[in-house]
């Protein structure tokens, strides 16, 4: 998420080759702008619950991180797409609570915005979610 010169084709600061897809098929691909805002780079880490960007905040013009709450379990998305595709029935419940605890988690971290050490917070992306 560093300026460089267009002729390039391949990030001198990280090797991130331009076009390349994201590790896995659900994983949004670099380059998609969310929020009319954050253009988002490539997966730093992911887990059972969710996926971290790194992020370029264009409002603001600079570096940051996005966590996606994906957990594979109970949601999905197809390549290419920024939707979120949640599994029906338990699933969709088990998904819904799984958020709605990782929103009550940004929202204490918010919170610490001034501790040294702990990541800034800022709002939660309003995303499309399907029901299946």
């Amino acid at each position: 998420m560093e300026h460089y010169d267009n002729d390039l084709h391949t990030c001198p600061y990280c090797g991130y080759v331009e076009d390349t897809p994201p590790e896995s098929p659900i994983h949004l691909f670099p380059g998609v702008l969310l929020n009319e805002r954050y253009i988002v780079g490539k997966v730093i880490g992911y887990g059972g619950f969710g996926v971290t960007y790194i992020a370029y905040d264009c409002v603001l013009q600079f570096k940051t991180a996005i966590k996606e709450y994906l957990p594979s379990e109970f949601a999905t998305r197809m390549l290419g797409q920024t939707n979120v595709t949640i599994f029906g029935g338990n699933k969709h419940e088990q998904f819904i609570d799984g958020l709605n605890k990782f929103t009550d988690e940004a929202k204490k971290l918010a919170k610490f915005h001034s501790e040294e050490g702990i990541v800034k917070v800022s709002i939660p992306l309003k995303r499309t979610i399907r029901h299946t």
